[in-house]
């Protein structure tokens, strides 16, 4: 096979995306990653990151995660991924451990900082609306991140986002309110609960 064939192949694999670590996997020449490019048929995003150049779009949030693959979409962002708001958020809101060091730019994203003991718990995959895989919190620990921290949201849009969360038939109430004293904040997420369902 030849080597712009195996990039062809990577891409129609990745919804037209590819990265450099998968053609370095592939072993594919920088070279021919050049040539693509200067013929169009490849088009580079970011450092490492390029897209089938018939693609008329780029997932934003795939990209942003394969650029710094150490956060987690979260909060409104989480929301978004799972279907559960109709609004697009205008800013992705991400959640890392805090001492990982983000710049933003453009104010392109909310960073939410949280204790290392806390970062992984409920961490999941969903799939963006071009449908790739991301890392994002699942729904219970969601709920508790809009409750506890969560700016964006006013009271009326926060508590239609966790009923609509809550009629999931992927809710899990029990092993929400678990992460919930894992974080230290059971009784205010229990008392927030019990008024909004």
């Amino acid at each position: 096979m030849k080597e712009n064939e195996k990039v062809k192949k990577i891409l129609d694999d990745n919804n037209g995306i590819v990265t450099a670590m998968q053609l370095k996997e592939e072993s594919v020449p920088y070279t021919v990653i050049n040539e693509m490019i200067d013929t169009k048929e490849l088009k580079r995003v970011d450092r490492g990151i390029y897209i089938n150049n018939d693609s008329y779009y780029e997932d934003e949030y795939f990209i942003f995660q394969k650029k710094h693959p150490n956060i987690i979409f979260s909060h409104n962002s989480s929301l978004y991924i799972f279907g559960m708001t109709e609004r697009v958020p205008h800013q992705m809101e991400i959640t890392v451990k805090r001492n990982y060091h983000v710049i933003p730019k453009n104010d392109e994203f909310v960073i939410f900082r949280v204790p290392d003991n806390i970062y992984d718990l409920g961490i999941t995959t969903g799939n963006t609306a071009f449908g790739n895989k991301v890392k994002c919190y699942n729904i219970e620990r969601t709920i508790i991140d809009i409750i506890i921290s969560n700016k964006t949201l006013d009271t009326e849009s926060r508590n239609k986002a966790v009923r609509e969360c809550v009629k999931s038939k992927n809710f899990d109430y029990d092993l929400m309110l678990e992460y919930a004293r894992k974080m230290k904040v059971y009784d205010k997420i229990k008392t927030i609960m019990d008024v909004v369902i």
